[in-house]
């Protein structure tokens, strides 16, 4: 951590829930990464929508915090070495990079049954009226005989059907 930054909140990894399916997220993620965004715009409101409970964007601004001294956007920076070869990876870059390669073993969010719920028991599914069943029934009966399901028995009342 940067000396004298210290955040309001420290969020872990193993607290993100994600609420997008892990394919979904991916694809998103990789696209994002693959055209270049990088801001908070782009990713930390990727992160944002995926993941409950806005964990995803404050995990963003911890890594962007931390990474923010140690990552220079600025290509003709002299303080740089010119000969070394490894292209400096922003933190919040990375951490969507290690997201997404794990995205399927992440936690899936599941909404919270409270209490009262857990208690009642499930409702019992609603029977039909005697109104409803008559018409349900005559649904029935009208959509076999329009399919010919009757025309043995009863006889077709198509104008081209053999007389018998």
């Amino acid at each position: 951590m940067i000396a004298g930054k210290v955040p309001a909140v420290v969020v872990e990894l193993s607290e993100l829930q994600l609420v997008w399916p892990a394919a979904l997220f991916a694809r998103e993620a990789h696209a994002l990464l693959d055209s270049g965004a990088h801001s908070r715009e782009d990713l930390g409101f990727l992160l944002d929508e995926a993941f409950h409970d806005s964990r995803g964007l404050k995990l963003f601004d911890q890594y962007d915090a931390l990474g923010s001294g140690a990552y220079s956007a600025d290509p003709w920076d002299t303080t740089k070495d010119p000969w070394d070869t490894k292209k400096a990876v922003r933190p919040t870059v990375q951490l969507v990079r290690d997201l997404t390669a794990e995205a399927h073993e992440l936690r899936r969010y599941t909404p919270r049954r409270y209490y009262s719920v857990r208690q009642k028991p499930p409702p019992k599914p609603a029977l039909f009226t005697l109104q409803e069943a008559k018409i349900e029934y005559a649904r029935e009966i009208r959509q076999l005989a329009a399919s010919g399901y009757f025309d043995d028995s009863f006889g077709s009342s198509c104008w081209d059907a053999d007389e018998d």
